[in-house]
């Protein structure tokens, strides 16, 4: 049976100058195999050949049709209009897709066995949107300044690893990433974008992977083991404690399941009928105090299970950092921190900007020994120290940026 996906609106290496403003994202919406696309653009649209960038057919007033997705190409009205891809560009500055408007417009691309839904979008547009989910416009603009960078950074760092594992896109939009959903008119978020245009977290002239949670519950993130390799991403590895978030309300967390309730959630997990639980703890924590194995013993066998396997099957574990216990007929989680506990703390950013430090500030505390950059037009040069960036070889080890792959 078909899928049915709705859209409604809606390796080169070169080295060249640009201006911030001709970057384009290429944000990864959806994936699918055979299936119809019903697409729409408020004021109409064109359908492109990414190649010569040729109109391929415009239907004046037609603001809506399907295209069908086969194994063979793509279909509009029975007839192929190509095999592998297409352009859905519309005349105004916005499109939509499962009931969320986008700035941009999409390409349909076929990957092996599937197609790819992807939005291509101005950079600046792009972190804008980020900030409807991935910030608390509630919170003061320097907060929000905070968030802009770092989004705009993790950005730039993952359309350098795109180039790098020669992917079609080069970022997706869940929280695999970073959760976007398209247009919002949040002024905070507006003018916090519109005051740092351009900057971003470096590290030996190159943006780096700007890691943030919720809470980190005061976790030495350079204890940590496993996760990150310190070597490659010192910027990560913060040999000192955040005490900024140890009031916030998500530091301290605690769950409980029945006995009943916990069976029943890790029993995928098990090779044999877990009929009920005589104990249950952590066996062994890393230097950082984070959990890595537990145990749970019962009336028959024992079962080990990783806190990556309980992190996974429960939304509401919250962090790593936690104690588990039987107590009477109920298991009970009591942890610290809300996340993964590497990288910007946003509640302990927020308490920073309290207490008057500025986004500079915060961002150099939780990303030790980084630099502040920013795109620039106009004639001046890359500057390691100075902040500047102008060319594209400053950032991006000669790669071009084009709109289309």
């Amino acid at each position: 049976m078909k899928s049915l996906f709705k859209i409604y609106v809606i390796p080169c290496l070169f080295v060249f100058s640009f201006s911030l403003s001709a970057m384009e994202v290429k944000v990864l919406l959806a994936s699918f195999k055979d299936g119809e696309c019903v697409l729409s653009a408020q004021k109409g649209f064109v359908l492109q050949d990414p190649v010569s960038r040729n109109g391929l057919q415009q239907e004046d007033g037609r603001k809506k049709f399907a295209l069908e997705c086969r194994q063979d190409g793509v279909y509009l009205d029975g007839k192929r209009l190509f095999k592998e891809k297409i352009i859905f560009k519309p005349y105004g500055d916005s499109c939509s897709y499962d009931g969320n408007k986008y700035w941009g417009y999409f390409l349909i691309k076929k990957v092996e066995d599937k197609y790819l839904l992807i939005n291509v979008v101005p950079l600046e547009e792009y972190v804008l949107s980020v900030l409807k989910t991935e910030s608390l416009p509630g919170w003061p603009l320097e907060i929000n300044k905070v968030f802009a960078i770092i989004t705009r950074t993790y950005c730039l760092h993952h359309i350098m690893l795109s180039y790098q594992k020669k992917l079609p896109y080069h970022i997706r939009n869940s929280n695999h990433h970073q959760t976007y959903q398209g247009i919002h008119n949040c002024s905070i978020s507006k003018q916090a974008v519109d005051e740092t245009k351009g900057l971003f977290v470096s590290y030996k002239g190159m943006p780096i992977l700007a890691m943030f949670d919720c809470c980190c519950g005061g976790i030495i993130p350079a204890d940590i083991e496993g996760s990150i390799d310190f070597k490659k991403a010192p910027y990560l590895g913060r040999t000192y404690a955040c005490t900024y978030c140890k009031n916030a309300q998500p530091f301290h967390w605690s769950v409980s399941y029945s006995i009943d309730d916990f069976i029943s959630l890790i029993q995928e997990e098990a090779s044999f009928i877990v009929r009920g639980i005589k104990n249950i703890e952590v066996i062994d924590e890393d230097n950082a105090g984070l959990v890595k194995k537990i145990l749970i013993t019962t009336p028959t066998e024992e079962l080990m299970l990783s806190a990556d396997q309980i992190y996974r099957l429960s939304s509401k574990i919250r962090s790593y950092a936690y104690t588990i216990a039987k107590k009477g007929k109920k298991i009970v989680f009591k942890g610290k921190g809300f996340g993964h506990h590497i990288g910007l703390c946003q509640w302990g950013a927020r308490e920073m900007v309290r207490r008057g430090f500025t986004y500079k500030q915060i961002l150099s505390f939780y990303y030790p020994g980084t630099d502040l950059m920013r795109f620039v037009d106009g004639t001046e040069r890359y500057n390691k120290k100075g902040g500047i960036c102008q060319d594209i070889k400053g950032i991006l080890s000669e790669v071009q940026l084009r709109s289309l792959a």
